[in-house]
């Protein structure tokens, strides 16, 4: 690996090292990667596994930089497991004024991306029944909104209740009777008196678990809503107490079962 050695490769090699931010270092026409700690939090894993996909999302940007020695700046690159930050890249020189390496530095900014889209959804929810006239045209207003977010809600099932018994009307993310999930059941097949039950799903890995929460109108249970974790967020994370209560990794649950409510209450 040509340069190793060199004044400019060790000082960058100590600062990323010693850096409290994400940093790599880009070395040599090889691309061999150097990374402190930091930037493992930040690929979402405790190992070398999520690297590979790292260069996809950023390794046109460290070639460029290698080709033009320009520095770049990109904001809210998506990266591994639904992460995303803003990256800047600065040439290193190398022998003979070429570029040695490149220097990247990241600035997480998963937090307010997330932020943004789980509003997005929850606008959308509380729009959704706005101008249904029937049921039907209620929960399938509710599952489209869903499925503009696979990242939070990569599967769903809306269920409605008909007597004693429980039909699924709606999947979104997963075909039906997927995941160990029933086409039909009865009422009775989860605890209804509960807020919310955690079950497991089978068949539709990554995804493990899911919340089943049901959908009350003041005639009583009118339906199920069945609400898939994402795999980068298990479920029972959550992330701080709201209203003497507590907000759930999900948070568009809550929205979603009262634009159910309010539609099937209504209709």
């Amino acid at each position: 690996m040509s340069g190793v050695g060199s004044d400019s490769f060790d000082t960058a090699l100590a600062i990323c090292r010693t850096s409290r931010v994400p940093t790599q270092l880009w070395w040599g026409q090889e691309r061999t990667l150097f990374y402190n700690d930091a930037s493992l939090s930040l690929v979402g894993a405790a190992d070398r596994s999520s690297w590979p996909e790292m260069w996809d999302r950023i390794g046109s940007l460290v070639d460029e930089v290698f080709a033009t020695a320009t520095p770049r700046t990109v904001d809210n690159v998506a990266l591994p497991a639904d992460r995303y930050a803003s990256v800047s890249l600065g040439p290193i020189p190398g022998a003979d004024d070429r570029v040695g390496g490149v220097f990247c530095t990241c600035v997480e900014t998963t937090d307010p991306i997330r932020h943004a889209r789980r509003l997005g959804t929850l606008r959308a929810l509380a729009l959704a029944p706005a101008d249904c006239h029937e049921v039907s045209e209620t929960h399938a207003a509710i599952a489209r909104v869903l499925a503009t977010n696979p990242h939070d809600v990569p599967a769903a099932v809306l269920y409605l209740a008909e007597g004693d018994r429980l039909r699924a009307v709606e999947w979104v993310g997963i075909a039906p009777g997927a995941a160990g999930l029933p086409l039909e059941a009865p009422l009775d097949r989860w605890p209804l008196d509960r807020r919310a039950i955690d079950v497991q799903l089978v068949g539709v890995a990554p995804i493990r678990d899911a919340l089943v929460v049901p959908v009350r109108t003041r005639n009583g249970v009118a339906g199920v809503f069945v609400d898939a974790s994402s795999p980068h967020r298990p479920l029972g994370v959550c992330e701080r107490p709201v209203g003497g209560g507590r907000l759930w990794r999900l948070p568009h649950v809550s929205p979603a079962v009262m634009a159910m409510g309010a539609g099937l209450g209504e209709r």
